[in-house]
Formats: C-alpha cells, structure tokens, sequence
C-alpha cells in the first residue's frame, strides 16, 4: 500500500514524497531533514512539551470515514503528534494508512533533533526570529546560539539567559538591532553609558529602560531627542526644563512639547517653534500663549483644527479664516457669529463640505450655501435645514452623488419615484431608505437589484417572492439568495442559478435542496467549501466528497 505524504513549502509550492513503506518514509525524511526542519520547527521544539490538538473532525467527515473504505484518513495519536503538526501546519490534505502509525518515525525524528540542537536551532533561527523562544535552557545559555540570535533580531534577549542578558557583547548587539532590547538587557547594561547611547542612537524612545542616572545625563538625552523627540517623556525633571534639550526636541517634532516642564510651555519661542512644526502642540502651550495672535496664528496656519485650543480668539476673523481654509470642520470651534459669517462658512465649505455641520442654523436654511455643499459632497444632506432635506434640487444633487443621502430626505421625496431611481441608480443599496411603497415597485428594485444583488434585502415581502425580481438579484450577487422567500429558496431553477454562480449560497438553499444531488455537485464544483451546507447524507456521499477534494487539487490516493 503506497504511502502520499504532502505538506507544503510555500502558498504556491508543494513537495510530494511517495514511500512504499515506513523506512522509505523515514529515508525521505532523513534526506530533506533540514528543509523538514526549517519550515516545520515550531511542532519539533515543543514536541515533548505540548500536544496540538488543532485539527477537529465535523461531523460530516468523521461519518464519511466511518463508513468508507476506499479512503481511510487516521487521526495520529499522539506519539505522532510532530508528524501530524509537519503536514496539517502547511493546511494540505493528506492519507496516511495504519502503516505509519508505528511509533518509530516520531522516535527518528525526535532523537535526530536532539542529536543534533546546535546544528538545527541555527537552521530555523533563519526563519524565526524568535526561535530562541523554544530553545532549551542550555542554548539560552550559550553564548554563540544566543548572538546568532540577537544579531538576527536583537529582541531574542528576552529568551536569554540572565547571564547573558548581562554580557555586554550580546547586548550591544541585541539594542543595535532592535528598538526595545535595552528593555531586556541587566540592571547594570541599562546603566552602561555605551550600551545605552548605541541604543537610544538606533531608537531614542529606548531611553525610557535606561537607569535613571543616563535619563538625567546630557549627551544621552541630547541623543535621544535627536533620534526621536517624543523621547523627552523619560527625561528626567531636570532636563526636561533644559532649554537646548526641549528646543532640540521640539524642531523636531513639535507634539514633544507635551513633555516639557511647565515653565518651557510658557516660552514664547519654544511654544512658537513647537506649534510651527506640529500646530496641534497648541494644546500643551500654556493659557498665556494660547492666548497670543501670533503663536496661535502660526498654529491653525500648520493644522487649521488647532484652533479649538485658541482660547480667546476663536471669534477673530483672521484667524478663523485662516483655520477652516486649512480644515474645514475646524468651523466647529468658531464663535457663534463666525458660524454665522457666510464668508467664513463658505471658506469652510470650500475646504470640507462636512463642516455644514457646524454652520448656524440660518445658514444651513441658505440655498446657495447649501446646494454647493451638496453637489460637492452628498452626505452633508444630513446638516441640512428640514425645509432644504425637502427640497427636490437639493435631495436631487445629493443623491446624484451619493445615492446613500436619500437617507436625509424628507419622506415625502423618499416616496418621489425619480429622486429614488436617482438613488438607486447610484448606489443600489439606497432603497433602505425607499418608502415601504416604492419598496413595492418592480420598476425600482428592478433597478436596485440588477446594480446591487444585496439590494434585494430591502425589497418588499411580494417581490422577494417575485421570480424575475430574484433571478436579476442572483445573478448580481448569489448570495442574495438569503434574502430570496421561503418558496423561491425551494425553487430548483432559482438555487441553482445561485449554487452556479457562487457555491456557498448553498447555505440559503431549503434543506429540500440541500439534499438535492445536482444543486449539491453544482455547489461543490464552483467551491469546495460549498459541501459544508450540503445535508448529512450528501456530506458522506463518496462520490460527492472526492468531487470536492478534486476541486481542491487535492489527490486522495
């Protein structure tokens, strides 16, 4: 009896070794040992401390191996567990006979790994930087295992030994490498003047797992700062009220500002430079200076929606235009009479029709204001006035261009059959919004279904049991067939236009149809995967079950 083990090197490649017996097995195993090792490891290293149980039988495939013998697909036990990890891990199908349950090839297997730890812990280091991880103590320990591993990716330090995590070759090069390896590295190392500055030089937040010492010293902070302002947050107090350190953060990034001591947000030209490179630093400036034109100017000048922490001079006209030409939306943190200057909301609107939201009731009751909103952007029918959602220019330029707007329509042009084609036409799926008696139009979801097969979900109870309705939905989009009547759900030619198209609607099939031979081989055959939503017989049925495995380029013999 021929043996056909399958498991896989990569998505698009699969390695087929055909054995005749068990030493031929093992023999294929031995000759591609390494590569078996290098794309498998993970089940091997922990072969002796964990057993995976992660392949469940359904139901439908236990009955079919219980009643046929043409194919006997055994579930390993345990002694084997590595072996089945190796094939089931590359998500191939197989057969494997009662030949290979024989304990010897998880034996080979196992003591070839342990012969021979150094030699494969460096073949799969190459393909997991956190190998080091499912290491034994003794190679944790080992000084030439443990720099393979940190210089292949410096966070491996944490999977070192403490002795190792104290030598300062290791760690210079495991914080050389990686970002947050100073945080594994011994008290003492955090501590080590070159240790920590060759770290927060590759990545300056690094300096939070310095010693309190480094965090205070000049040259390291400076360094930091220079990699990574944002760093300023685990200087100590002193330096974080240091001129030069907080000045050199803050060109580079103005949000460091938040770290500063209270007496450097007072700075006119810390402030200033901070809120030029990031204007939303105006937030951590202090009351006094988000109170000063110029600094707040420079502010909303970099990011307009900066002036919601302008705190007296958010009814300033140059200021305000200046923010919602930047941002829009940034009207929300205007004065109520800037919110009511038609220059300052058109400015807005210009920018960002959303910011309709904030205009003042009066001018969201504007035609031209409105109108030019909404032939730009649609959904910002949402913000207005009552009395223009009911306006059919208005509702119609929105919902020409998003046909989703209908939404925000008044009922009574929720119920007008031109705004709704309109609608649909642009997006199917506006016909949520229809009133019940245009969902009641064969005209309408006509239209909506043949753009949008979905669209049927919102079509009355009548025309989910219409026929044609239902086939131009399917056709579309099979899975509207969930949406299809109870009846048509039974209908042959309906479901099986469906299961044509798209297998897995088979799942919205009557459980008549679900039994039905032809509709199941037509699912099965556009997808496999169809054959879950089959019926129990036809789940077992041989015939049926090879069809789909075949579907999957899967050889089961």
């Amino acid at each position: 009896m021929e043996i056909s083990l399958i498991y896989g090197f990569s998505s698009n490649e699969l390695l087929n070794c055909r054995c005749n017996n068990l030493d031929d097995l093992i023999n294929q195993i031995n000759y591609n040992l390494e590569i078996f090792l290098e794309f498998n490891y993970y089940s091997l290293i922990n072969s002796n401390n964990e057993i995976y149980n992660s392949y469940e039988d359904t139901e439908y495939f236990n009955n079919f191996i219980d009643n046929n013998e043409t194919i006997k697909i055994i579930k390993l036990s345990n002694d084997l567990i590595s072996i089945y990890d190796l094939i089931k891990a590359k998500k191939s199908y197989y057969d494997i006979y009662d030949l290979i349950k024989q304990q010897k090839s998880y034996d080979y297997i196992n003591n070839e790994l342990h012969n021979n730890e150094i030699k494969y812990y460096k073949i799969i280091s190459k393909y997991d930087c956190y190998a080091l991880e499912y290491a034994s103590e003794n190679l944790k320990n080992n000084y030439d295992i443990v720099m393979v591993a940190v210089t292949d990716h410096g966070g491996s330090l944490i999977y070192a030994s403490e002795d190792l995590q104290n030598n300062y070759d290791i760690v210079m090069a495991a914080v050389t490498n990686f970002r947050y390896a100073l945080e594994y590295a011994s008290e003492d190392l955090q501590n080590n003047y070159d240790i920590v500055m060759a770290a927060v030089t590759s990545y300056g937040n690094s300096l939070k797992y310095a010693s309190e010492d480094l965090q205070n010293n000049y040259d390291i902070v400076m360094a930091a700062m220079t990699n990574n302002a944002n760093a300023l947050e685990y200087v100590s107090k002193d330096l974080q009220n240091n001129y030069d350190i907080v000045m050199t953060a803050v060109t580079n990034n103005g949000y460091a500002l938040g770290f500063a001591s209270k007496d450097l947000k007072n700075n006119y030209d810390i402030v200033m430079t901070a809120v030029s490179n990031s204007g939303y630093a105006l937030i951590y400036a202090s009351e006094d200076l988000q109170n000063n034109y110029d600094i707040v100017m420079a502010a909303v000048t970099n990011y307009g929606g900066s002036l919601e922490y302008a705190t007296n001079l958010k009814n300033n006209y140059d200021i305000v235009i200046t923010a919602v030409t930047k941002y829009g939306r940034s009207l929300e943190y205007a004065s109520e009479d800037l919110q009511n200057n038609y220059d300052i909301v058109m400015a807005a609107m210009t920018n960002n029709a959303n910011a309709l939201e904030y205009v003042s009731k009066d001018l969201k009751n504007n035609y031209d204001i409105v109108i030019t909103v909404v032939t730009k952007y649609g959904r910002s029918l949402e913000y207005a006035s009552e009395d223009l959602q009911n306006n059919y220019d208005i509702v119609m330029a929105a919902i020409t261009n998003y046909g989703y707007a209908l939404k925000y329509a008044s009922e009574d042009l929720q119920n007008n059959y031109d705004i709704v084609i309109a609608a649909i036409t642009n997006n199917a799926n506006a016909l949520e919004y229809v009133s019940k008696d245009l969902q009641n139009n064969y005209d309408i979801v006509m239209t909506a279904v043949t753009n949008y097969g979905y669209a049927l979900k919102y079509a009355s109870e009548d025309l989910q049991n219409n026929y044609d309705i239902v086939i131009a939905a399917i056709t579309n989009n099979a899975n509207a067939l969930e949406y299809v009547s109870k009846d048509l759900q039974n209908n042959y030619d309906i479901v099986m236009t469906a299961v044509t198209n798209n297998g897995k609607s088979l799942k919205y099939a009557s459980k008549d149809l679900q039994n039905n031979y032809d509709i199941v081989i037509a699912a099965i055959t556009n997808n496999a995967n169809a054959l879950e939503y089959a019926s129990k017989d036809l789940q077992i049925n041989e015939y049926i079950f090879i069809t789909a495995m075949n579907c999957c380029n899967i050889d089961m013999y």
